[in-house]
């Protein structure tokens, strides 16, 4: 997540209270380069986190199998000097991690169950994993099968739990983001299912194990658990809150997955074409603006796979597709709005403008869809206006002025196109 405060931004609001409220009511061309660069990122923008807090047996089920596996870490440290024993490299980290691990599980207890603490959960987790890994590599008991069997049990969970889960509900616009974070958890679960935490499809065998791989995996399968835990409590909250008699969303979600990917084959460019539009420019702000709006657009697509982390999470798909296409909306939109040409540098002042004009539209866009659904369905969008000020001014400020141009440029194109991707998905799941 991006810092809601900088020293940039610690050093704007000191500079602000100097200034006196004349400053916030004068043109914004009337102030040096600098002082308009340290204005931009102040502007109030609509909450559009829709992730609830865990459920609290999530919590007291974790630190039950956490203490477990810190029990299995220190017998295997035990015996163990790692200040005088020569650990191999890929076992150095061990005793650090489960002293973290240790400090962890004794902060969690008794703690609120809320999206920190979960976190901690699962961090706790990984460095005990990794410890027990560790300890594993310095006592020679590595095997490297007994973790490749691991994470096919951990992957035949993960289909397990998603058979459970029904797509149904009685009002789209709040249940299908209620699922969007139950199957979620599913997706990390199952990327940290393989080798080092890596899963794409394939299967590495055994004899493909290195020793530096062995910790990484078990820091991966064991904070895979706790993602797997995750989902089950929630979708079994969800299923006490909600019942069972909703209608379903399972057909129409297929329909409208299949809608958004045919648009997204159809519009998006590959990198050929990427370069051919850009070979023509010189280098400079201007190209590097619209090499930035392709990459925040084109380049930052969430691709679906048939076999690989997120197969079979057809909510989560579609949502993440449904974000794809306000992507490829805003890239032509945005093109055809640029305010600035080759040879030109943007000036704070239109990085301001910028700002101004996508926080405005941010506010009134959440204001007319205030919904889970279209909180989620425009996090993306509100990421780049989030972060548009980072950098400011830099080290290359007519480079570091064209990049917060862009996320805010974006950013705005994006929202513009999202009432309709919104209404589409709503008119299909309804």
């Amino acid at each position: 997540m991006v810092p809601e405060l900088t020293r940039r931004r610690l050093l704007g609001g000191l500079a602000f209270t100097g200034a006196g409220g004349g400053v916030a009511m004068a043109p914004r061309t009337w102030y040096p380069n600098p002082v308009v660069d340290r204005m931009i990122g102040y502007r109030r923008l609509p909450d559009t986190d829709t992730q609830p807090s865990p459920p609290e047996s999530v919590l007291t089920e974790g630190l039950e199998s956490l203490e477990g596996h810190l029990e299995e870490a220190e017998d295997l440290w035990e015996g163990i000097d790692a200040d005088r024993d020569e650990l191999p490299d890929a076992a150095r980290m061990g005793p650090t991690l489960l002293g973290d691990a240790t400090d962890r599980y004794q902060k969690l207890l008794g703690s609120n169950p809320d999206s920190s603490a979960l976190s901690s959960l699962r961090m706790a987790h990984g460095y005990a994993g990794y410890a027990i890994g560790a300890g594993r590599v310095v006592r020679g008991e590595t095997d490297a099968r007994g973790l490749v069997d691991r994470g096919e049990e951990i992957r035949s969970e993960i289909d397990a739990l998603r058979e459970t889960i029904e797509y149904r509900g009685d009002d789209p616009a709040t249940d299908v983001a209620s699922l969007y974070w139950i199957e979620r958890p599913l997706h990390f679960a199952r990327l940290n299912s393989h080798r080092s935490g890596i899963y794409t499809g394939g299967v590495s065998a055994a004899d493909d194990y290195r020793d530096y791989d062995i910790p990484r995996t078990w820091e991966a399968h064991l904070q895979a658990g706790v993602h797997v835990l995750e989902s089950r409590h929630a979708y079994r909250e969800y299923e006490a809150d909600t019942g069972t008699d909703g209608h379903s969303f399972e057909a129409p979600l297929e329909t409208l997955f299949e809608r958004f990917d045919e648009e997204i084959e159809r519009t998006r460019q590959t990198y050929e074409e990427r370069e051919e539009l850009l070979e023509p420019l010189v280098e400079g702000p201007y190209r590097h603006a619209r090499f930035q709006c392709w990459q925040f657009t084109h380049g930052d697509l969430d691709r679906a796979f048939d076999d690989g982390p997120t197969a079979g999470l057809d909510l989560l798909q579609t949502i993440r597709h449904a974000r794809n296409v306000l992507k490829l909306r805003a890239y032509p939109d945005a093109l055809g709005r640029f305010a600035f040409e080759e040879g030109e540098e943007p000036d704070p002042a239109l990085v301001y403008r910028e700002e101004k004009r996508a926080a405005t539209r941010a506010r009134d866009a959440v204001a007319e869809h205030d919904t889970p659904l279209f909180r989620l369905l425009v996090d993306d969008a509100m990421r780049l206006l989030r972060a548009g000020d980072i950098g400011l001014p830099g080290d290359d400020p007519a480079r570091e002025r064209a990049d917060s141009y862009v996320y805010y440029l974006i950013g705005r194109a994006q929202l513009r196109h999202a009432n309709d991707v919104y209404q589409t998905i709503l008119t299909a799941l309804e």
